[in-house]
């Protein structure tokens, strides 16, 4: 006989896949394709009179994008359910390329929807926008390498390895976002300054020599041109819709919320690369609304807002024209 959870978990594995089927499409005829199954073990499946292999649960989990972790959050424990990516390698960066493959999957599959949306609330520059830079992607691995116990930390920033994998990996991740039919971006009133105090820190450390922070003041500005056309155009380099607000409030961490028909997501970005997810529809519901409620307290400078515009990036220019002065 079956429990209660066993029930509730079947019921939510096929509503989940309901939701992500496009409109018009038969779950069960889509199941007999998928599982090579006949019509009638479909249909029980489906009524939940035979349970569904373990096989088949792992099957259609990947090929459906669902979080079996918040299905079992609603249906056993009623609690909220988060994922974190902890890759079980010696080998940290490949930790670090399985991460951010995790995630370029993710919006990789919600860009393939024309409607899909994503709002990113950054306290810091989205690692996304900078991956075709390369000293920027050196200094964010320096960051990550100098507070990882595990690794042996760089003398300076030429000496960090960047494998072609992890080059590779990043730029699938931004290509995936820019993909994405209309994109968010909410950034604190700090987002730029923050991170010049970062690589003030590390030249005090002698980690940086006076020709990294040479080539890295170049790439600075070379982003800030690129953000500032994007602005200007309201879309990216593949035509996408790209809005972007300036709040008015500090944030404490960066976070997000992204969806497509039949999926949603919302994260909480920690440990510099990596971010905890979930697909729990009362957590993205709720985080939807807290970000769509950040605009409120912000301005709009995209196609708008010249004035707050051109001051912005005259000030955070300065920033960076006096970074290495003091």
């Amino acid at each position: 006989m079956k429990s209660l959870a066993d029930q509730d978990f079947g019921e939510g594995l096929v509503e989940a896949m309901r939701e992500r089927l496009p409109k018009g499409v038969n779950l069960a005829h889509h199941l007999m394709d998928l599982l090579c199954l006949g019509k009638e073990s479909v249909y029980r499946r489906l009524r939940g009179e035979v349970p569904f292999t373990f096989n088949e649960v792992v099957f259609l989990a990947k090929h459906f994008n669902i979080s079996l972790d918040g299905i079992m959050g609603e249906t056993v424990s009623n609690g909220a359910m988060f994922n974190l990516q902890l890759i079980a390698t010696d080998d940290e960066f490949e930790n670090y390329c399985e991460i951010q493959n995790y995630y370029s999957n993710i919006f990789g599959y919600i860009a393939k929807d024309p409607a899909s949306e994503l709002t990113m609330a950054c306290n810091t520059i989205p690692y996304s926008l900078y991956p075709a830079f390369e000293y920027l992607t050196r200094y964010r691995l320096c960051r990550w390498m100098y507070h990882n116990d595990k690794l042996s930390l760089p003398t300076t920033l030429a000496d960090v390895p960047v494998p072609r994998k992890l080059i590779e990996v990043q730029e699938k991740l931004a290509s995936s976002i820019r993909e994405i039919n209309s994109v968010s971006f909410i950034w604190d009133c700090n987002v730029l300054k923050s991170f010049i105090r970062e690589i003030e820190y590390f030249r005090a450390l002698r980690m940086l020599m006076d020709s990294d922070l040479a080539r890295l003041k170049t790439e600075l500005m070379a982003l800030l041109d690129e953000l500032e056309k994007m602005t200007i155009e309201g879309h990216n380099r593949e035509g996408r819709k790209v809005s972007v607000y300036l709040s008015n409030i500090d944030f404490e961490s960066s976070y997000g919320y992204a969806e497509r028909e039949g999926f949603q997501i919302c994260f909480f970005r920690i440990h510099l690369i990596n971010s905890f997810d979930s697909q729990q529809k009362q957590i993205c519901e709720a985080q939807k609304s807290w970000v769509r409620a950040l605009k409120r307290h912000s301005t709009l400078i995209s196609q708008s807002g010249e004035v707050d515009r051109i001051k912005f990036f005259a000030e955070h220019r300065a920033i960076v024209n006096a970074l290495g002065t003091n």
